[in-house]
């Protein structure tokens, strides 16, 4: 038998996705490794696919998506971050990995160099390797008070073989927000070196305590990619829909290559989105909310217990801090944590050399769980013995 592909075989797997399978194994496991929101989708969501169902809304759509659902996304844009792009502009796709993978396979060539932020979300560098390009990690800054973006170090790392730079704002998993001043600068290095710019937003909404900023209000020659996902701001996880802004010369690429691959983002969950986006948006805010109220009871309790963590300004993951007195790498611990005290978190390793020392905790939980989740946590930084 001929061999498979030889790039596929070695990515390496997901950390948070093999705790997960861990986890499957053992019973009352207390869940913070996975980012999915707790909430079920708003009742109007679901009324809108079943309508849309009825109507007849069960095939294809074409490549770039329903031209209402296109609209109504430019809409949003304009609406919440006053951004103006023409609905051509956007392509509909199967959620922000869809728009990740579009963006790459758009831009990248064999070689090419990608500058991915580290700590960061693990299926860039998946995404990257797939296109036969190569990942390069620039630093997030680190302190008690956040992560922060260091424009300057990633100016530094641009030789010929970058083609794109990935930010991440609000990011996964350190809950890192660019400022405005951050953000433009960025845009301005990419323009000064002509490479492009592909701005993963999926947490766009899911802000505590500083304002979020696109790099497309910034945006000057068509430098800018903006993917943006229902999955966490409409509790859409499965219906799977995401959005990417291309620049105008480059949409219809992303909307021909989706042919390729899966031709349309599922078209009842596009009129599922289209309601998410034009109807009311208490229920945003309401989760946002929620989600804040999780985040400052997380931090009081760390504070409580002497738990060493990085408050984070968006998104809702906290980074825990792995006290010098254990000596083992975050993924040996996340495993071990598993099989002793049946806690799941996702070992800091996962996102980069930078999130070694971490392990990421998701706060899509009631704060019950969270509760008895650091309970478990602070008796093993207490008493490491108890690992196996």
């Amino acid at each position: 038998m001929k061999a498979l592909n030889q790039v596929a075989v070695d990515i390496p797997r997901s950390g948070i996705r093999s705790i997960l399978d861990e986890a499957a194994n053992y019973r009352d496991v207390v869940h913070l490794e996975i980012g999915q929101p707790d909430f079920p989708t708003p009742a109007h969501i679901i009324e809108a696919a079943h309508k849309a169902l009825l109507d007849g809304f069960t095939g294809y759509s074409p490549n770039a998506g329903l031209p209402s659902v296109r609209k109504a996304f430019a809409d949003y844009l304009m609406k919440t971050h006053n951004i103006e792009v023409s609905a051509d502009q956007i392509v509909v796709t199967v959620g922000a990995m869809g728009a990740l993978f579009n963006a790459f396979m758009a831009t990248l060539n064999p070689g090419d160099e990608v500058l991915v932020p580290n700590p960061g979300y693990p299926n860039y560098r998946m995404a990257i390797s797939l296109m036969h390009a190569v990942s390069v990690p620039y630093r997030l800054d680190v302190s008690k008070h956040g992560f922060s973006l260091n424009v300057e170090h990633i100016e530094s790392l641009i030789t010929e073989k970058t083609k794109a730079i990935v930010l991440n704002s609000p990011s996964n998993p350190t809950g890192m927000v660019a400022t405005s001043d951050q953000v433009e600068a960025l845009v301005a290095v990419a323009h000064r070196h002509h490479v492009y710019l592909i701005s993963d937003e999926a947490y766009d909404q899911m802000l505590f305590s500083a304002r979020h900023v696109s790099p497309l209000s910034f945006d000057p020659d068509g430098n800018v990619f903006g993917m943006y996902s229902c999955s966490k701001t409409y509790s859409m996880a499965g219906w799977r829909v995401g959005f990417i802004v291309a620049p105008k010369r480059i949409s219809p690429l992303m909307a021909k290559l989706q042919e390729a691959y899966c031709s349309c983002a599922p078209t009842v969950s596009q009129k599922a989105a289209e309601a998410a986006l034009v109807g009311e948006q208490t229920c945003v805010e309401a989760m946002r909310e929620a989600y804040r109220q999780r985040v400052e009871y997380a931090c009081a309790l760390c504070e409580q217990m002497n738990i060493e963590y990085v408050r984070p300004s968006g998104a809702f993951y906290l980074m825990v801090k792995l006290p010098n007195h254990i000596s083992m790498t975050s993924d040996d611990f996340a495993l071990a944590l598993v099989k002793s005290v049946q806690l799941a978190v996702a070992p800091g390793s996962t996102f980069g050399s930078q999130g070694e020392g971490f392990v990421r905790l998701s706060l899509c939980c009631s704060e019950s769980i969270i509760k008895e989740g650091l309970q478990r946590l602070h008796k093993v930084f207490a008493n490491p013995s108890v690992l196996r």
